[in-house]
């Protein structure tokens, strides 16, 4: 088995004992490791972005900068940061526990219901959903956010990767396919823009998603279809795959789903209230899709159906109204006929 460290800068391993490779997506690796006094810490090498040059590393820095001054371990507890080897390194502190990933998976593995652990999951993503807000607050958006990135532990929920948006930098080879399926469609293309707080609250949006289907909104098998499908996707029949859970979540979800940005929640806290507002029976702020809404949607989801429609209504109401002068001139001519006949006797 080859060890973790056999291709890690020596600079590195001299500061930190490396014990196991934790994953990687396409921009890092995390290390599970320790440091000298013995303490237990993740080690992230950001060795996917090759091309990173200084204006990258100075938003990288000014990031991790406002994620520091939150003084808030559950959202950045970043111990040391640097360079080695030409690669770009974080450690922070491991987060306690599992992560949400953790938490569905053995939901979606086990065949038996399971509204009781749904439950439990939509309030750990509430709080999540608060931090989130804290750190818009300050002036940080994630733009990375996963059930993996949620630690679910004994002291608390906690959230990972806070502080390395910069690191997207409009590049979708940043994003691992899987994690695709929790971006925002404006993060997704070559035309992706800078992420915003509303991007996160798509994110929230699709894990609230997994917690009540078990997938996540669009399990499309490129980004591409991600992308095609993002931009008309309408949350439907969320709660056929649990009918104990609250009626309100799907009104929840679309909201948070909405493709365009200035039709979702405007802040992480909002979508957390209204979750919190359903679970205790009450009835969220955000607005089911009206008939309008819904039929728009329906445009986007089916153009071709709808296009085809159109054209159909189009012919049909032309071959009544071709057809109704048709009529009204046969009836026209049926009606001046016997008044013809009349005055030409007359006048003989």
């Amino acid at each position: 088995m080859e060890r973790p460290e056999a291709d890690i800068p020596a600079e590195m391993i001299a500061a930190y004992r490396l014990e196991s490779e934790l994953g990687r997506d396409a921009v890092s690796r995390r290390f599970r490791s320790r440091d000298a006094q013995g303490q237990a810490l993740v080690l992230r090498i950001i060795d996917g972005m090759p091309d990173l040059g200084e204006r990258d590393l100075r938003a990288l820095q000014a990031d991790l900068d406002l994620a520091r001054a939150l003084d808030e371990p559950r959202l950045a507890d970043i111990v040391d940061q640097g360079r080695a080897g030409g690669l770009v390194y974080l450690v922070e502190r491991e987060p306690p526990g599992p992560t949400l990933e953790d938490e569905l998976r053995a939901i979606e593995a086990a065949d038996a219901p399971a509204t009781e652990a749904r439950l439990a999951l939509l309030r750990t993503l509430t709080a999540a959903a608060r931090l989130v807000d804290r750190a818009h607050e300050a002036g940080l958006v994630h733009g990375r956010i996963t059930p993996a990135s949620i630690a679910t532990g004994s002291t608390g929920t906690a959230i990972s990767g806070l502080g390395l948006r910069s690191l997207e930098g409009g590049r979708r080879s940043c994003f691992a396919l899987h994690d695709l399926a929790y971006r925002a469609p404006e993060q997704l293309g070559e035309s992706a823009v800078r992420t915003e707080r509303r991007a996160d609250v798509w994110a929230l949006g699709a894990i609230l998603h997994r917690i009540v289907t078990g997938e996540p909104p669009i399990p499309a098998p490129t980004e591409a279809a991600l992308r095609r499908e993002a931009a008309r996707f309408v949350p439907r029949g969320m709660r056929s795959a649990d009918r104990g859970l609250p009626a309100g979540l799907d009104a929840i979800a679309a909201a948070a789903l909405a493709p365009e940005r200035k039709g979702r929640y405007d802040r992480a806290k909002t979508f957390a209230d209204d979750i919190d507002r359903v679970l205790d029976d009450g009835v969220p702020l955000a607005r089911r899709a009206g008939l309008g809404d819904r039929f728009l949607r329906w445009m986007r989801r089916e153009p071709g159906i709808a296009t085809g429609g159109f054209v159909l209504f189009a012919f049909l109401g032309t071959a009544g109204v071709v057809t109704g002068w048709f009529v009204g001139v046969g009836d026209r001519d049926a009606a001046v006929q016997p008044l013809e006949a009349r005055i030409s006797r007359e006048a003989a």
